[in-house]
């Protein structure tokens, strides 16, 4: 990745998290989601594993964040995490 799209993203972006790229939970009822405040992408009960990190939709939450687009997918964390809040907890996830 270009350097000065990485410092952009790791230290000015407003909606950039790595955890979809890192990072995904599972459920009890199957759900999967990037993280506890995400929105379910998939359903292991529905689709393997694979299919569903691979598939459209968290392709799109990363696009997203690429471009510095909040998905409705982390709308609930920024919310909770707004000014420097929301910074502190990105650099948590983003070292």
């Amino acid at each position: 990745m270009d350097p000065k799209k990485k410092f952009f993203l790791f230290h000015q972006s407003q909606y950039f998290c790595s955890v979809p790229w890192n990072h995904f939970e599972v459920f009890s009822n199957g759900s999967v989601r990037t993280c506890s405040k995400g929105v379910s992408f998939g359903n292991i009960n529905q689709q393997t594993l694979e299919d569903i990190l691979q598939g459209d939709q968290i392709k799109g939450i990363k696009q997203d964040l690429v471009n510095n687009i909040l998905n409705t997918n982390c709308e609930g964390c920024h919310q909770l995490t707004t000014g420097t809040e929301h910074f502190d907890l990105r650099n948590h996830y983003n070292q």
